[in-house]
């Protein structure tokens, strides 16, 4: 019977190339998207899978009541988890994390660049479970020991038996390897590469910072395992009472601690994770996106079925005269819309299996050809195969078995009845609403990513070029200023911490103004030099700027932004110049206020910030700015100044405006994926629109034939077929314009700063699917206009 319906399938493919082409290329390339999304989706709710009792484990992240609203932080205080340890029996394991950032590393006198370095305790191998190769009994309790992933191991010393080996972390911290791990799955938020004692950290923060309760630094987070009789609810309870033992008492009312799910991490943009935060709203965007192209797909399918029914009418009322029933019709059109299905499942399969890698890395993920082969992908292709099965088969199969056998054998042509029509015609309108908002969508995010590129940050961005720098004292750092600026495309160097935007800040507190007032606020504190202002072009409002490259570490001079000032409800920038406040711990004067510039991506507001010079030895980057002419000559130069000056030194830069559109990388792969995914509905659509027009056409063959002989022209014809699909792509505005400006909308509010959504996006949604259909319909229109009236005539 299978091979019955397989040679039936096959012949009616061979009889009918052109409707069987369209069938098979529009089901194949909306099951081409559906797994690609699939493959997709099941890859990011993959992160962080690998960890064991991941349900148990949490960060614990802080909120801190401002204003102008609620900040949310992942980064928290060095002495958290010794406290957290000390104070709660109920947590199975604690762990404070510390990673750091394009650490070098010295490997018998070679130099490697690495950006996964991170600390932990001795509880991070309890919680996360590395699977070990060269297990440390000791797990890098010692603070000279550090653990290497195999790959590492591999790189540096070409072996894995390198326990006992030493490396040089940075200019001078030594460690011992005491073990061997397997390297962790890409699809984690803590990747690392080295695991490094957690003793050792002294040799980075002194113990005053360790210690602190009002000092954060960005790399470092707290994590902690509770056991299975206490929920996240009674322990966050707890956790009101322990801050008011730790934090400062004006901090109390502010500050509070909260647990943020290990499997929650790569989805809450809120609190930040590495690789990258994929939010579960955008993958559910994404999942309906690919079911609702698979149904587009399958609508046509439906509708070009249907629409050439008449041409086996003949066929169908012979099989019923010589005694098949309709159960046996059905199982005979259901096994050919299976054939149908497998040819075009095993087509979107092998474009996928094709372009996966370069879709992939186009798209910044990694993802393996063998997820195609996986249990689960294979259950998804199954259950995939079924679904079409049904949508495809089932209502043309009911279409063409209702035929009885006296109607169907005096003519070759059925007539569908009123019901039939309103369901095509609903299926029609469906279709053009589902590809409106697909349109609309990529229209409004297009927009959006547009707005962030042209908007003012408040400092310049292009042109400059940042450098990694080695230099560890003011006058190596002035030396090489000196020699760069002898180039007349070099306008100025700076040497600083981070850029404007970069988030290599120091989050600390700002103690207010008036006298017996303990009242903090959250500050992000920049360190930089005298020319920073110049190579960024930030404006200054008020007072002056730094006059020398690095201040007094123990006497510093503050420069605040605006949003710093209404925190201390300081209006007027003149009012604050001269006044001493307290931040870090440290007292001293404001020297200047300079105009409010953007410290994070657009989906944040703005933050208070304030410039500091006191910490010239913090300055491990220069930037330097182009005037644009002759760039290739102008890397040339600021490359071999380097090398004469850090012979050896690897040569590491980056652009500006290259690292902020990094920060919106998501943003970006949205954009890419629903532009495909909207050209796709499109190329769909615009295969449905041929075989629904050639149904509208053979419907009215011998209309259009007697029109034709009582001279009828080619427009009256045109306009006679268009109108009906111009109906129909008006009224599916009346569906897709809601649906599109909700979802727009509540995708536009994850930004502070967004685009202004207007009637104009919706219009040209509207404008683009309109003239498309117009011009597929007029293919189709011309090629009738051009047939013999007197076939038409006889048709009947």
């Amino acid at each position: 019977m299978i091979r019955n319906y397989i040679k039936t399938a096959l012949r009616n493919i061979r009889n009918q190339k052109v409707y069987a082409f369209i069938n098979i290329a529009g089901l194949a390339i909306g099951i081409c998207v559906a797994v690609f999304l699939f493959l997709f989706i099941d890859y990011e709710l993959g992160f962080d899978s690998h960890v064991r009792d991941a349900e148990h484990l949490y960060r614990v992240v802080r909120h801190v009541e401002t204003p102008t609203g609620i900040r949310h932080g992942g980064s928290n205080y060095f002495p958290l988890s010794k406290a957290l340890r000390n104070d709660f029996s109920e947590l199975s394991a604690v762990t404070q994390t510390y990673s750091l950032n394009d650490e070098v590393i010295w490997v018998d006198k070679q130099r490697f660049d690495n950006n996964l370095a991170m600390f932990v305790e001795a509880d991070f191998f309890k919680m996360m479970q590395p699977q070990w190769i060269v297990e440390d009994v000791n797990r890098a309790s010692d603070p000279g020991s550090v653990i290497l992933t195999e790959s590492l191991s591999l790189k540096y010393f070409g072996s894995l038996n390198t326990v006992g080996r030493r490396i040089t972390l940075g200019d001078s911290l030594e460690l011992s390897i005491s073990g061997i791990v397997a390297d962790p799955p890409k699809q984690s938020s803590l990747p690392y590469e080295l695991l490094i004692s957690w003793g050792a950290m002294k040799h980075y923060f002194n113990n005053d910072y360790l210690t602190r309760w009002n000092y954060l630094n960005g790399g470092s987070q707290a994590f902690l395992k509770l056991r299975q009789s206490v929920s996240k609810e009674d322990f966050e309870a707890q956790l009101d009472v322990f801050k008011l033992k730790y934090l400062d008492p004006e901090d109390h009312g502010s500050h509070s601690f909260h647990l943020q799910s290990l499997s929650d991490m790569h989805f809450d943009g809120r609190y930040g994770a590495q690789p990258y935060i994929t939010s579960r709203t955008t993958l559910w965007a994404f999942g309906s996106t690919g079911l609702l192209i698979l149904i587009v797909a399958c609508i046509n399918f439906v509708n070009l079925t249907t629409a050439r029914a008449m041409r086996r009418a003949k066929e169908i009322g012979m099989r019923k005269v010589l005694g098949a029933d309709r159960k046996l019709l059905l199982r005979q059109l259901m096994g050919e819309t299976g054939v149908i299905i497998a040819i075009a499942l095993l087509l979107g399969l092998g474009v996928v299996a094709l372009v996966l890698p370069f879709v992939t890395a186009h798209l910044g993920v990694t993802m393996e050809v063998g997820r195609i082969f996986s249990g689960v992908s294979l259950g998804f292709f199954t259950g995939l195969f079924f679904f079409l099965l049904v949508i495809n088969g089932l209502y043309p199969a009911m279409v063409l078995s209702r035929y009885q056998p006296a109607e169907a054998l005096k003519s070759s042509r059925f007539t569908k009845g009123q019901q039939s029509t309103r369901i095509r015609n609903a299926l029609v309108l469906f279709q053009f609403a589902v590809t409106q908002v697909l349109i609309v969508a990529t229209l409004v995010i297009a927009a959006q990513v547009r707005y962030v590129g042209q908007k003012d940050l408040g400092f310049q961005k292009e042109g400059i070029v940042i450098v990694k720098s080695p230099y560890r004292t003011e006058t190596a750092g002035q030396a090489l200023r000196g020699r760069w600026m002898q180039n007349p495309h070099i306008q100025d160097v700076s040497f600083a911490f981070g850029s404007p935007s970069s988030e290599r800040n120091l989050n600390t507190r700002m103690q207010a103004l008036k006298t017996g007032d303990d009242t903090e606020y959250s500050i992000s504190m920049k360190l930089c030099d005298s020319h920073f202002l110049d190579v960024y072009g930030i404006e200054l409002l008020a007072g002056t700027f730094f006059v020398n490259n690095h201040g007094d570490f123990d006497h510093p001079n503050w420069v605040l932004n605006e949003e710093a000032l209404k925190s201390l409800n300081v209006t007027n920038p003149h009012d604050i110049i001269g006044e001493e406040i307290t931040i870090n711990g440290q007292r001293g004067p404001v020297l200047g206020v300079v105009k409010n510039f953007h410290t994070f991506s657009l989906r944040e507001g703005m933050m208070p910030v304030v410039l500091t010079n006191s910490m010239f030895w913090a300055h491990r980057r220069a930037h330097i700015r182009l005037d644009g002419i002759d760039l290739t000559e102008s890397l040339k130069y600021i490359r071999e100044t380097w090398e004469q000056s850090y012979p050896g030194e690897p040569f590491d830069y980056f652009f500006f405006d290259q690292d902020i559109q990094s920060r919106y990388a998501s943003e970006a792969r949205t954009l890419r994926l629903i532009q495909v995914a909207s050209s796709l509905a499109i190329g769909i659509g615009c295969l449905g629109l041929l075989g629904l027009v050639a149904f509208v056409l053979a419907q009215r063959t011998k209309e259009i034939g007697i029109r034709k002989v009582l001279g009828a022209s080619v427009n009256s014809l045109y306009y006679i077929i268009a109108k009906d699909f111009v109906k129909w792509i008006l009224a599916a505005n009346l569906i897709s314009w809601p649906v599109a400006w909700y979802i727009s909308r509540e995708w536009l509010n994850g930004y502070a700063y967004r685009m202004t959504l207007n009637v104009g996006v919706f219009i040209m949604g509207s404008a683009m699917i309109l003239g498309v259909a117009l011009i597929v319909i007029s293919f189709q229109v011309i090629k009738a206009s051009r047939s013999n009236p007197i076939n038409a005539l006889k048709y009947e």
